[in-house]
């Protein structure tokens, strides 16, 4: 009776992950990727790729566009799914997703939004593009916006081989002026050794290297050290 119940169950969680994807699987910001439960070949090691559509700059506040497009030159490609996350370099959550079908928007337990497929698609053909619809964050404040998206090429035989995981980043620059924290710019204030993905603990004591962090340079006196610095809260 156990081992009837197991052919019945596995089918049924290949169908559950064809309708959305778990969370946090876009392989950005030390997340695992779908490539964990889709098997046919090593992640990114298909023949084809996932590509995100972001913006070289993005304006505050604005909604604009972003496709992410799954390209695999295979000739059974029948299922396709995607995953889109959007972050600042320090790991907080950058703007917003609009839900707009076949395209859902979930957050997870860490505060972060996920947009993904609900279901996935059924194509048969060489590519297949979502479109998400982003809003930008109402300033440039916390700096450049990271996207990372996994896309699963899939064969569509209601199991989870024989799929091609792939994974990508795209980066939208925080518009002119606003200031920026440098990739590997946040580091211990002793040693500095630069924070895992600009990431910190609380209470740690850190420096941080950017750019338009203040409209001049100035230094705290003493301790405790100020919360704005040249006109700027931090």
């Amino acid at each position: 009776m156990a081992a009837a119940f197991l052919l019945v169950a596995l089918p049924a969680v290949i169908y559950t992950f064809s309708l959305g994807p778990p969370l946090a699987r876009t392989g950005g910001f030390g997340e695992p990727t779908c490539a964990d439960c889709h098997t046919g070949t090593p992640l990114n090691g298909g023949p084809g790729s996932v590509t995100i559509g972001a913006p070289t700059f993005y304006t505050p506040g604005a909604t604009v566009p972003i496709p992410v497009t799954i390209q695999d030159s295979s000739s059974d490609r029948r299922k396709w799914g995607f995953e889109l996350s959007a972050r600042f370099r320090d790991g907080r959550q950058a703007g917003s997703f609009t839900v707009a079908a076949p395209i859902a928007v979930q957050t997870s337990g860490s505060g972060i939004q996920y947009a993904l497929h609900q279901p996935a698609q059924n194509f048969s053909g060489n590519s297949f593009t979502y479109t998400v619809n982003w809003t930008a964050p109402a300033d440039g404040s916390g700096g450049d916006v990271v996207f990372n998206a996994a896309g699963n090429a899939a064969n569509g035989d209601f199991s989870n081989s024989g799929d091609h995981i792939y994974t990508s980043q795209a980066v939208a620059a925080a518009p002119a002026g606003a200031a920026r924290i440098s990739s590997g710019g946040v580091v211990n204030a002793a040693t500095f050794a630069a924070a895992p993905n600009n990431t910190i603990a609380p209470g740690a004591l850190v420096s941080i290297f950017g750019t338009g962090m203040a409209p001049t340079t100035a230094g705290a006196a003493a301790l405790p050290a100020w919360k704005e610095l040249g006109g700027k809260a931090r």
